[in-house]
């Protein structure tokens, strides 16, 4: 028996030591969580912390224009723009420009569709910015933006004119010309003449002067029929390649004129880019067959072909539309090599 009171002594005593271990843990614990709720509350309320898009939002019956319909879907607008330059006027001495970089900002649902009138950067700067460069002999421009969607067209304008001044020496200097002569090679065409009959085709002429106007019909071909004009440039080791262009032109000075010319209207410069003939200037008949190349056009297409290797020009002359009047005579315009010189001016 005493061994038993010993054992069940001793068993109590280890009760008592795990209930007071029990109670001091769970009071332990519930201090804890009180402090730590008791902080965030504190944090929350101090701190002015505002939780709400986790919650969800809250619940209003204010009313409020969100720019939704009813059925919850964004609301249609049409477009419009706004306009700023924000570079510019800066002058460019290695070309003679006077640019400006302008920004359009676009407004309006659906999205709408985005266009400029000018872009010499072609784009480089993202589609809402456009670069202008205005040249000495075309100062101004007027830019103008179009956005367009299912709501509507907006188009906005910016005028755009010179404001560079440049170097002082550019302002004094005087541009140096080159007289170019006209080529003339082995293979070289004065004019083609195009019957309009395909099983005769065309029938170049070379080596000759250069004519442009109608043919009689002659060898085959039954009607009249049209005569473009060829002419070439070449240059080897051109003096002006690496410098600032000033300008370019072409004076042609009428040899003979041959039959009725006043049957045709606008003439067409045209040149070869290596793909495709690109038109350069119109000249209309009035002219009377004197006249000076020297488009904004053609200037930049001369600065395109300029190399350090060579330089070369293939042109085409041409009327449009082509009418004839199915007579036994020539008509047109002839100009001997002579009459035909080109002149490039540029700053050494």
């Amino acid at each position: 028996m005493m061994v038993n009171e010993v054992y069940k002594r001793r068993d109590m005593k280890k009760y008592k030591i795990k209930r007071i271990k029990y109670t001091l843990l769970a009071l332990t614990l519930s201090i804890l969580i009180f402090s730590t709720a008791f902080i965030c509350n504190l944090c929350q309320t101090a701190c002015g912390a505002d939780f709400s898009e986790e919650r969800g939002p809250a619940t209003t019956t204010e009313n409020k224009d969100n720019g939704n319909d009813e059925d919850g879907k964004t609301k249609k607008s049409a477009p419009k723009i706004i306009l700023k330059v924000y570079e510019g006027p800066a002058y460019s001495p290695a070309d003679d420009v006077c640019y400006f970089r302008v920004q359009a900002t676009v407004t309006g649902n659906p999205r709408p569709s985005f266009k400029w009138s000018k872009d010499d950067s072609n784009a480089a700067f993202g589609r809402f910015k456009a670069q202008v460069n205005l040249t000495r002999s075309s100062p101004a421009y007027t830019l103008e933006a179009t956005a367009t969607n299912s709501e509507g067209t907006a188009n906005e304008i910016i005028e755009l004119s010179w404001g560079c001044n440049g170097p002082d020496e550019r302002e004094e200097a005087v541009p140096i010309s080159v007289n170019i002569p006209l080529f003339i090679g082995v293979n070289h065409i004065g004019y083609t003449v195009h019957c309009p009959d395909p099983a005769i085709g065309a029938r170049e002429v070379g080596g000759g002067n250069v004519f442009v106007g109608d043919a009689p019909p002659a060898e085959g071909c039954l009607t009249g029929a049209p005569v473009w004009g060829t002419i070439t440039f070449i240059l080897e080791n051109p003096p002006f390649a690496g410098k600032t262009i000033h300008d370019a032109g072409i004076e042609f000075k009428l040899k003979e004129k041959w039959g009725d010319t006043s049957i045709f209207s606008n003439l067409l410069i045209m040149a070869y880019d290596g793909i495709d003939w690109q038109n350069l200037q119109a000249v209309p008949e009035e002219r009377n067959g004197n006249f000076i190349v020297n488009s904004p056009v053609f200037i930049d297409f001369v600065k395109s072909k300029i190399s350090p290797d060579g330089f070369g020009l293939e042109m085409r002359l041409k009327f449009d539309p082509y009418i004839t009047n199915n007579d036994d005579f020539w008509d047109g315009w002839e100009y001997g090599h002579s009459d035909i010189v080109f002149t490039i001016r540029y700053f050494d």
